[in-house]
């Protein structure tokens, strides 16, 4: 008879003097879900910090960039001439590729991150961190991949019990659309070169500092709601 009952059924809640703890379950589905530990959880301010000054950084180096060339376009011979000011241009446009490889780096740390964090606070998670990092040089599901990554790491934070009811909030519709336009963009913006487009090439940045803004937005957000969360939490 004694093999008719699975003793893995049972969960193992007991310390080491063998007690039960109270309101425990005493079986334990093969197919649940297990609880977050809060293991692997890691303050997220710091890089949070990080993260907002490269964009901070990238939006005040674009803007001055963009105003720059809007002034060339104006007045090309005052502005390009040689002067200060354009040598400063120039400066400034040379460091906008570094400074977007750099804004890039951090934000791939940051998506590590917040998604491991996720996973600690939250459960049934698709995407591991590492993918949450590796779908954006995946082709084609790089389209989306990351959206799903961003969309799971919101919602968790904003409610780490109930997430999966929880709908995408427009804020990262926007980001994720304003990053795929910011990335096409510059790709027309080069082909229409020689056909009247190069004099308005500086537009193609725009949207890059709208994805910026959004992407704040979003840091700000999930950083502030996990670190509010686990420390609410009963896992220590």
């Amino acid at each position: 008879m004694s093999q008719l009952i699975d003793p893995g059924l049972f969960k193992d809640t007991g310390e080491e003097e063998g007690g039960v703890e109270p309101g425990a379950r005493p079986f334990a589905s093969p197919y649940a879900e297990a609880r977050p530990s809060g293991a692997g959880f890691k303050d997220p301010r710091v890089l949070t910090r990080v993260m907002i000054a490269a964009l901070g950084l990238d939006l005040a180096a674009t803007a001055i960039f963009i105003f720059g060339l809007a002034s060339g376009a104006a007045a090309p011979t005052v502005i390009f001439d040689g002067g200060p000011f354009h040598q400063a241009l120039i400066f400034i446009g040379g460091s906008l590729t570094w400074i977007g490889w750099g804004r890039l780096i951090i934000m791939l740390m940051w998506f590590y991150r917040a998604n491991k964090n996720a996973r600690a606070l939250s459960s049934g998670l698709e995407i591991t961190p590492g993918w949450a990092v590796g779908f954006f040089f995946i082709p084609i599901m790089s389209l989306y991949k990351p959206y799903q990554a961003i969309s799971e790491i919101w919602r968790s934070a904003a409610s780490p019990y109930g997430w999966k009811g929880l709908d995408d909030p427009a804020i990262i519709r926007w980001w994720w659309g304003l990053y795929l336009v910011s990335a096409i963009v510059p790709l027309v913006v080069a082909m229409m070169a020689g056909e009247g487009g190069s004099d308005l090439g500086f537009l193609a940045l725009l949207p890059g500092m709208a994805e910026n803004i959004c992407f704040l937005i979003i840091v700000r957000f999930v950083a502030g709601r996990q670190w509010e969360a686990r420390s609410e939490s009963v896992f220590d």
